[in-house]
């Protein structure tokens, strides 16, 4: 978390503003039907910007994706929450 937080607190403001900026007008939607498969799509059950909401839309235009929340885990699963991840990743991945 450490690494994370001092990487946050060294971008420039405006650039995190133009990031956000193409954020909100970047739309993918209409090429998810082809992505290849198989895709596992993770929400955190914390998350307050990619919300759980919007991440099972994301997962219901990917054909066959298999959609998972994770419970108390905010915006940064990877960091925040890695056991729940790896767990979820292993769980994936052993279906084959």
């Amino acid at each position: 978390m450490r690494y994370a937080r001092e990487q946050v607190r060294r971008i420039d403001p405006a650039d995190w503003a133009a990031l956000w900026g193409a954020y909100a007008t970047l739309d993918v939607r209409g090429k998810l039907a082809h992505f290849p498969g198989p895709t596992l799509v993770l929400a955190g059950a914390a998350e307050v910007s990619a919300t759980p909401e919007s991440t099972t839309g994301l997962a219901g235009a990917i054909s066959g994706a298999t959609y998972r929340e994770l419970p108390g885990t905010p915006h940064m699963q990877t960091l925040e929450r890695p056991e729940l991840v790896a767990q979820a990743l292993g769980e994936f991945l052993s279906r084959g």
